[in-house]
This record gives structure tokens, C-alpha cells and sequence, in this order.
């Protein structure tokens, strides 16, 4: 079966052939404040069920700048600042990593999927 990570713009906004598939996220508001190096705001995430069931999740969010670092992504050296994004609501939580270079290509992330699989780690391909 494949197996599947949808990104827009380095933000993960679905998965396909996984357990509990996230249908969709509502990447716009970490885009935006990503560009603007920081904020707060409200996601969506739209999940399927073990029943077949779309079950919708809002958490408040607030992006917020770590650091500037160096990833290495096959042996290149990319300069980036380096975003935290926590969401949370009265049941749960999570926190976001992004790693963004000048132009504002999200070169590496650790991104939430869902509370069965944890998290996946991406990196742009040069």
C-alpha cells in the first residue's frame, strides 16, 4: 500500500495509506506566519477515523522564532532560522519544528500527524 505525505509550501497538510489519515490541514496560517517570523492563530485539522468517520480538530497556535542553525541535507549547508509552532486545545497538544532559509523555503520540519503515529520528519531534496 502507499503510503503518503502532502506538503504545501513545507507544511504538512495530509497523509494517504496511514492509520487515522489526516485529510487536511489548514496550512495558511503557519505560511503566513512564517513569512512573518511569528504569530497566532487557529488550524484546522480534518482527520478520518477508524469508522469512516471525518472527525475536525481546531487548536490555537502561536509560531514563534528559536534560533538561527546551520542543517546539513546531504552533505549541504543550508542557513536557517529555526520556528517553534505549540497548538493546543482543552484535550490536547502538540509543537511543530520548522527550519527556513532567507526565501522562505522550509528546508526540514518535525511535524505532528496524529497521536497514534507521533510525528514525521521531512526534508526538502535539494
Amino acid at each position: 500500500q502507499r503510503q503518503m505525505c502532502i506538503r504545501d509550501r513545507g507544511v504538512v497538510v495530509a497523509t494517504r495509506g496511514l492509520p487515522f489519515d489526516l485529510m487536511f490541514a489548514d496550512s495558511v496560517p503557519t505560511i503566513e506566519a512564517l513569512e512573518k517570523g511569528g504569530g497566532r492563530y487557529d488550524r484546522t485539522y480534518k482527520y478520518l477515523t477508524g469508522d469512516n468517520r471525518d472527525q475536525i480538530v481546531t487548536y490555537q497556535c502561536r509560531l514563534q522564532f528559536q534560533s538561527v542553525e546551520t542543517v546539513t541535507i546531504f552533505e549541504i549547508r543550508i542557513e536557517t532560522k529555526r520556528f517553534s509552532e505549540t497548538c493546543f486545545n482543552p484535550d490536547q497538544s502538540f509543537t511543530n519544528i520548522y527550519w527556513v532559509d532567507p526565501a522562505q523555503v522550509v528546508h526540514k520540519s518535525q511535524q505532528f500527524l496524529n497521536f497514534s503515529l507521533g510525528y514525521a520528519l521531512t526534508e526538502k531534496l535539494l
